[in-house]
């Protein structure tokens, strides 16, 4: 306010913005946000309200500088500054740019070359080094830059801030000086709840001392809200803390609805503010933080151990805004921590393949300003995944929460890989009998809107999977093609205009509020690139997690007094780089290491990439020795050209699988890397007869190794082979 004009924060987060709008109205700040979440006669309001200098901030997603209104708007106001927050999303391991924000940086390098100059500023706090070159020259066209270090508890030197076109980065610490990092070993189980009361209780006692009398806030984080281990989970820990403390502790997690977010904030603010005491102890998942801002929180601890650093990092720097005086405690249960963490995170991975289907559904409404909502997606990929679908349909049953959290992954993959840009939108359904139909809409053509519905009670054979759109007939219901695979008769789909007419009777479905609404989409993807796109990401979630493990191991094994010391200094190096110039240093080390131990293994398997093809002499079959073999091949493919072990398929004969995986860990253990297996294929000599559908599976991975053994593998090999082409390497067994 007090320099003028209005500032523009553009955020690729939804959530984020929401959080930060709710935060500063609090504040009386006069703030509007511009998403797809604003229906589309209150976005128009708020666009004009920008051209007129209404707002001290406004809120906008990149995507929404691709309409021609908002630009004109954001043309006329009166702008002091664009903010690009969190701006390490602009890229994914400096491999590509959000399609949404290359848009943006064309358009404000285009606007400063006509005249109308802005200044831009980008924050961060997880962007590394590596990254930082190529995203500043993105936005700004610049070679080099400079880096001024400051500390937050100065202020920073004005005249080198109005120093016009230049690229100036400011670059702060990585830990604030009052926080005081601690990794502390705990028992495994039910009895680490016990554990945690303990360490709160001495908590508790010493925010009293150092904050004589002043309000202040605890935080307690898991990462569970419903497991099987309940003594895991947000309100089991909660409702314990609350018996042995004697006190109200408070619980939040991504799953409650707004309306209870909301309370449970305004309750946290309020003891903040000492207008209430109670609850001033909050245990979360991590969707606790987001445009949170309570200045006074003395200490946090995290119940398990986080699955990455930045998460770590991002949670800890919570606490102690205020300059006072902050605890950060891991309470890490070596082993089980990590074997929980990996267990979960692999159970979580999608299959590539739900990543295709999505897409290939998407693409049929992109550019028409379709909005298709999640219960749609969640069906599509439940009768893919499970094919039963109809009888969720047929029976009223609910959807198992894995197909929403898989859509949802599939989403945000594809958003990161650069394929898809979206909103998530609210959205309703329109009823025409409240007891046995709905009408999902899923896109609007021209002024007409478009509902999907499925029917009950109609003797019609179809399949949710392949229902596409086959013609619109203006103010006629469109009907959809089914493709007949053995539905029961009970069940079939169309789209009906609102307000049409028709006897129908559609499927009873509640709670579908939100909807996809597609900014971009590249229509046509590799699905091998795309496949080996996706394994990696999940390949460097796991590295992530084993950094993480690492990290508290590390500082749990020093003495008490140096842990805050080689904490910040591990939290300081992990940032500083990408996680994959971290496993790239890594893996140099063991590479050297495996050649010096079989120097034999190296030479044929040089031979094998660059013939495709290795002739292996044999006097017998030593089922054990062919299988560590392999196992060498496959580690020493990683180690060489960085595939990631999970985009590796090993073909093997039948009865091979248990010696290879034993071969494989124990020459991961030996080198201490992290435990990341390929995937193994069993194809027995009587599978010579359904090779056609091995060969079109196998086609999708990026890399292929075969023990030819047999007739069989061996006739699969050369199928393989004229198929794929490069990316398959076959040793064949001779005597």
């Amino acid at each position: 306010r007090r320099i003028g004009g209005t500032t523009v924060v553009v955020s690729p987060l939804l959530a984020l913005i929401e959080d930060q709008v709710y935060s500063l109205r609090r504040r009386g700040i006069r703030v509007c946000r511009i998403t797809g979440l604003v229906d589309s006669s209150m976005r128009s309001r708020l666009i004009r309200g920008l051209a007129r200098g209404e707002y001290d901030l406004v809120y906008i997603t990149p995507e929404q500088f691709q309409k021609e209104i908002v630009r004109r708007s954001f043309e006329k106001a009166d702008i002091n500054y664009v903010i690009l927050d969190e701006i390490h999303t602009l890229s994914k391991w400096g491999r590509s740019f959000r399609p949404s924000y290359m848009y943006l940086a064309e358009y404000l390098r285009k606007r400063r070359s006509e005249g109308f100059w802005i200044p831009i500023a980008g924050f961060t706090a997880t962007l590394p080094s590596s990254e930082l070159e190529a995203v500043l020259k993105f936005l700004s066209g610049a070679e080099g830059f400079d880096i001024d270090e400051i500390d937050f508890s100065t202020d920073y030197d004005r005249s080198v801030a109005e120093m016009r076109f230049q690229v100036k980065v400011i670059k702060g610490p990585v830990l604030r000086d009052n926080i005081t990092i601690n990794v502390m070993a705990a028992p495994a189980g039910e009895s680490k709840l016990r554990y945690l009361a303990k360490v709160v209780r001495d908590l508790i006692d010493w925010s009293e001392e150092v904050s004589g009398g002043r309000p202040w806030i605890g935080i307690v984080y898991t990462g569970f809200v419903r497991s099987t281990r309940e003594y895991e989970n947000v309100e089991t820990i909660a409702e314990y803390l609350s018996q042995v403390l004697n006190e109200k502790v408070g619980y939040f997690h991504g799953q409650l609805d707004r309306r209870e977010k909301k309370r449970i904030l305004d309750s946290l603010y309020m003891v903040s503010r000492g207008v209430i005491r109670y609850p001033r102890i909050i245990v979360a998942t991590k969707a606790f933080g987001m445009g949170v801002d309570i200045p006074n929180i003395r200490w946090i601890v995290h119940y398990i151990m986080p699955e990455t650093v930045e998460d770590y990092y991002q949670e800890i720097g919570r606490g102690g805004r205020d300059g006072e005086l902050c605890r950060a405690v891991m309470l890490f249960s070596p082993g089980y921590d990590f074997r929980r963490r990996y267990t979960l995170l692999k159970r979580g991975f999608i299959d590539p393949r739900v990543v295709f289907v999505i897409h290939e559904f998407l693409a049929r409404y992109a550019g028409t300003d379709a909005r298709i909502p999640l219960v749609i997606l969640c069906l599509l990929v439940h009768n893919f995944m499970y094919g039963n679908t109809w009888k969720y349909v047929a029976y009223g049953r609910t959807l198992p929460e894995r197909v929403d959290t898989c859509v949802r992954k599939s989403l945000n993959l594809m958003a990161r890989l650069g394929i898809l840009d979206y909103d998530i939108i609210y959205d309703r359904f329109v009823v025409t009998d409240d007891e046995v139909s709905a009408g999902v809409r899923i896109a609007k053509i021209g002024n007409k809107d478009l509902y999907l519905a499925t029917l009950k009670d109609v003797k019609h054979d179809g399949s949710l999977y392949d229902a596409y759109v086959v013609g619109l007939y203006g103010g006629y219901d469109a009907l959809v093609k089914f493709i007949p695979e053995g539905l029961p008769g009970n069940l079939r789909l169309l789209i009906k205009p609102a307000g049409g007419n028709g006897e129908e009777l559609g499927l009873r479905i509640t709670g579908a509020k939100e909807a996809v609404l597609i900014n971009y989409l590249v229509p046509q993807i590799n699905r091998r690139d795309a496949y080996d796109l996706v394994r990696r990401e999940q390949f460097y979630e796991m590295v992530a997690l084993f950094y993480m493990n690492n990290y508290a191991e590390t500082v749990m094994s020093k003495p008490a007094d140096e842990r805050d010391k080689v904490a910040r200094m591990l939290i300081k190096e992990y940032l500083s780089r990408s996680i994959k110039d971290l496993y790239r240093e890594f893996i140099s080390e063991k590479k050297m290491k495996l050649a010096y131990v079989n120097t034999e293994v190296f030479r044929m398997y040089n031979t094998l990439i660059k013939k495709g093809r290795l002739n292996l002499w044999v006097r017998y079959r030593d089922k054990k020795m062919l299988a560590e073999f392999m196992a060498y091949l496959t580690l020493i493919h990683f180690l060489e050209k960085e595939y990631p072990p999970n985009s590796i398929a090993v073909v093997l004969p039948y009865g091979y699988r248990s010696s290879f995986v034993e071969s494989f860990r124990e020459l991961y253990g030996m080198l201490g890397m992290p435990l990341i297996e390929p995937e193994t294929v069993i194809v027995k000599r009587s599978d010579i007869y359904r090779l056609k559908d091995i060969v079109l599976d196998l086609s999708r991975m990026p890399q292929v190794f075969i023990l030819a053994s047999n007739y069989t593998l061996k006739r699969l090999a050369y199928d393989l082979e004229n198929s794929s082409g490069s990316g398959v390497y076959t040793v064949c067994v001779k005597r």
